[in-house]
């Protein structure tokens, strides 16, 4: 029944999207949606995503499907975005059992580059642990030991106020907290 009301209500077109009949709109499966505008056809995007899942850097995926390096990654950017929105979005009050702790994500001095770590030097930044906080962006998470929900937020310091505020903000205030201090 719904089948042949939507034959009666639109056409198909030859592009693969569809026409409705009565105010001419045409639209597809990616209409009004964050990835319409990309280069990709949904074959495509569907190939990508299947890479994208399987944890493959974006050069590796670009090699392997032989695209443009930018267009993949700018998709990437995309998806990316869109479900760091999601979990934003999604997780509600954690609760049970949680812990919480900071990281810091970076390229080690070592790894840099002669002229940068001569100009890191003279600049003074060069520090071992907590101090490399120039070279280093800090990462809070929590982890909700029951569910394995995780929620990770780069944060521009690691001080008592700025944790404690995100912590008030996503877990719920009758649960058992976990921390190195």
């Amino acid at each position: 029944m719904s089948e042949l009301w939507l034959q009666a209500q639109v056409l198909k077109l030859s592009d693969g999207r569809w026409q409705c009949k009565r105010c001419d709109k045409r639209f597809g499966l990616l209409t009004d949606t964050e990835i319409n505008r990309t280069d990709f056809n949904l074959q495509e995007i569907y190939e990508l995503l299947f890479w994208f899942e399987l944890e493959l850097t974006d050069h590796k995926i670009a090699k392997r499907i032989d695209a443009n390096y930018r267009k993949v990654h700018r998709f990437y950017n995309k998806v990316r975005e869109r479900l760091k929105e999601y979990e934003e979005d999604s997780i509600e009050l954690l609760d049970r059992e949680v812990e919480v702790d900071e990281t810091y994500f970076g390229a080690d001095f070592k790894n840099c580059r002669r002229s940068k770590r001569e100009k890191l030097r003279k600049e003074g930044k060069v520090k071992r642990g907590r101090g490399a906080k120039d070279l280093k962006e800090a990462v809070f998470g929590i982890y909700e030991r029951e569910d394995g929900i995780v929620y990770i937020k780069p944060v521009a310091d690691v001080t008592k106020d700025t944790l404690q505020e995100i912590i008030k903000n996503k877990v719920n205030i009758e649960t058992r907290i976990y921390s190195d201090t």
